[in-house]
């Protein structure tokens, strides 16, 4: 057997007799403050399983909770005590060492423009942020590794990140993983109390316990999938320090889908055995549009350079970056009375599309018209910088500008040109789907929520790999034929000509807003129609007055038009002025006749207006309680939740009772 046991700074010191003047309790504090909440020093942990994997292979997430039984287990209480997990997943490459990942004041990316996250830093600020003890455990191979960051090792004097590794032959132990892991770590123990009293921690109170607990976790790098990959890393957080476990892995599943966009199908996220779906924007925007935009970095947009996007440069040259711009309408916010409506912004960054940080009404800082209902109706704006072309801070929750010689003039590019998509997209989609009005178009974003909604339950429960395509794998709609102008007394990019524009309808969008049919203009004052009426089929909307009316109109014609006739052959014999006055008294019928007919006419069209107007009140009463049933649906959900987790409270203090209960017997006893 060859073992390998890989010393840390904190004995390399103790045997030099030196001290070291880093604060251990002080760095520990800094650690835990990097974050401005737990689920983001969690996605910072899920970064490195990305960057560790190359979006290639499998992460799994789960409540870490003994796999096997032993002598004196007590399923009941073991849950009860128990409040962490772990997380495990392979990697495209072999992990680097132990000492070098706990090592501190160490950071190395191999490429930042597309790495976000690394096994060294952000392990030990997550892990901190996350628990007081945490098990860092890798497996290259047959060598196994394992780290443990403890708060209660830290002291004044240093800071203290224990490390160690040992290479498994079975040859030479003769003995199973399970029994060598135990032997090898029991050692450790017994060489370094500090180290057993954090497994002592860890095993709530028993030495043996936490023993077989963190063996179990280093056994599960050797079993069932796993056991092919060369290379696989797992942490194991214990006793999560701000809630409870699952609840906290349910948070995570609700969030994961929307703080990375470019997680892909065939790379596969699990969360307490629940597969992750990756497509949230997908499932919910209408008319969901992709624009690819330049930002100059080092100079001020004008004239020359708003065009200037070469889409086979990558921007090095020139010291520009190129990124895209999705946009669409949230139809399910825009149906949530709870929910803001106005133009939301949210900006990815890097390889696999982490979320830096999101404006729930971006019309101010894109300088939009903000007044009314305009760049509403759930207008959502998603600014995708793949190609890792943004400057990032460290904990990647906001950018840094500052860093760059001229990063004043590159925000700035960038929000002119993110402004002028969102204005191209918003004034063609009103102009030409609602004809301007922004009431019809919020009830068409609208009437698409039930839709989106039956999308998102759909690939919720999907199993094929061809509902969880990310944004970047679908074939989304574009307008082509864009080209911009910078106009310098207003200071704003605009379109040259929007008659050039041609909207592309991508294969994967299946959420789209249908243009209402245009309204008949009404007959110009002043000019007549002509009406065109069949004696043998009569209009429906007549009525039978009118239909009576129509009859003696073309009786009296006939009557016109025979005594016409009979006026010619006896022309000689009658006198003219009789027959002039008969026929001006039918014309006199005739007008009399025809007025009515237009007067019930009008009567008619009122009435039919009248009716067509309840008919649209009605429909809107209809909708508006069909809204208030969803809205009680979900508050008997919400409510539904909330009784399940007090259930879950109050079957949680009953078993710590019954715990205390029986640690008071045994005491007195």
């Amino acid at each position: 057997m060859t073992r390998i046991k890989v010393e840390n700074e904190f004995e390399i010191l103790a045997r030099a007799k030196k001290v070291s003047h880093i604060d251990g309790e002080g760095l520990w504090n800094s650690f835990t403050r990097s974050f401005s909440s737990p689920l983001m020093a969690c996605f910072d942990l899920i970064d490195n399983v990305f960057d560790a994997s190359h979006l290639r292979g499998t992460l799994r997430i789960g409540l870490d909770a003994p796999l096997d039984e032993y002598e004196g287990y007590d399923a009941e209480l073991e849950l009860e005590a128990n409040n962490g997990f772990y997380m495990i997943n392979n990697c495209d490459e072999k992990v680097k060492s132990m000492k070098e990942i706990l090592t501190v004041f160490n950071s190395q990316k191999v490429n930042k423009r597309i790495q976000i996250g690394e096994n060294g830093v952000g392990v030990k600020q997550g892990c901190a942020t996350l628990s007081d003890i945490s098990f860092v455990m890798s497996r290259n191979k047959d060598i196994f590794s394992l780290g443990i960051l403890a708060k209660k090792l830290q002291k004044k004097t240093g800071i203290y990140l224990p490390s160690f590794e040992f290479e498994f032959d079975r040859e030479v132990t003769h003995m199973d993983l399970h029994s060598f892991l135990s032997n090898e770590v029991s050692s450790i123990c017994t060489l370094n109390t500090d180290i057993a009293e954090v497994l002592v921690q860890y095993g709530f109170g028993s030495l043996p316990k936490g023993i077989y607990r963190l063996v179990q976790n280093l056994s599960r790098l050797s079993t069932k999938a796993w056991k092919e990959e060369e290379s696989v890393f797992c942490l194991c957080i214990h006793d999560l320090k701000h809630g409870e476990a699952g609840y906290f892995l349910r948070q995570l599943t609700q969030n994961l889908p929307k703080h990375y966009l470019h997680v892909p199908c065939d790379f596969e996220v699990f969360v307490d055995e629940v597969r992750v779906n990756f497509s949230h924007w997908s499932q919910r925007l209408a008319n969901l549009t992709r624009f690819t935009v330049r930002i100059p970095k080092d100079r001020c947009i004008d004239t020359e350079n708003v065009n200037g996007y070469d889409e086979d440069s990558d921007g090095d040259e020139t010291g520009d970056h190129s990124l895209n711009v999705y946009l669409g309408f949230d139809a399910i916010r825009c149906k949530d009375k709870n929910a803001p409506t106005h133009a939301s912004i949210y900006y990815y960054s890097r390889l696999f599309g982490r979320l830096i940080k999101h404006h729930p009404d971006a019309r101010g800082i894109l300088r939009l018209m903000s007044s009314g209902s305009h760049f509403s109706q759930g207008l959502t704006i998603i600014v995708d910088d793949r190609g890792g072309g943004l400057p990032l801070n460290p904990t990647k929750q906001d950018f840094a500008f500052g860093e760059h010689e001229h990063g004043e003039k590159w925000q700035n590019n960038l929000t002119l040109l993110i402004s002028a998509v969102t204005k191209l997209y918003y004034d063609y989609h009103l102009e030409n789907l609602s004809r301007g009005k922004k009431t019809t178009l919020t009830q068409m974003v609208t009437k698409l929520a039930d839709e989106a909604k039956k999308k998102r339950d759909k690939l919720t429960h999907a199993s094929s790999n061809s509902y969880f395509k990310s944004i970047g794998q679908l074939e989304t709609s574009i307008f082509e034929g864009i080209k911009w102008k910078y106009n310098s007394q207003h200071q704003n990019v605009a379109v040259v000509a929007r008659k050039d524009i041609t909207p592309v309808e991508g294969k994967d969008a299946d959420l789209i807003l249908k243009r209402r049919n245009a309204v008949k203009k009404k007959t110009q004052q002043g000019k007549k129609s002509p009406a065109k009426i069949s004696p043998s089929k009569p209009s429906p909307t007549q009525t039978l007055s009118e239909k009576g009316t129509l009859a003696s109109s073309r009786r009296t014609s006939s009557r016109l038009a025979a005594i016409s006739d009979s006026s010619k052959k006896r022309y000689n014999e009658d006198d003219e002025s009789e027959e002039t006055e008969e026929v001006n008294s039918i014309r006199n019928v005739s007008k009399s006749t025809t007025a009515k007919r237009k007067k019930l006419n009008g009567g008619a069209k009122i009435e039919l207006t009248n009716i067509q107007k309840r008919l649209e009140d009605k429909d809107k009463e209809l909708e508006d309680k069909e809204k208030e049933l969803e809205d009680a649906k979900l508050d008997v959900e919400v409510l539904e939740k909330q009784l399940t987790e007090k259930e879950m409270e109050i079957s949680r203090l009953t078993r710590l009772n019954t715990k205390l209960e029986r640690e008071l017997e045994r005491c007195r006893g």
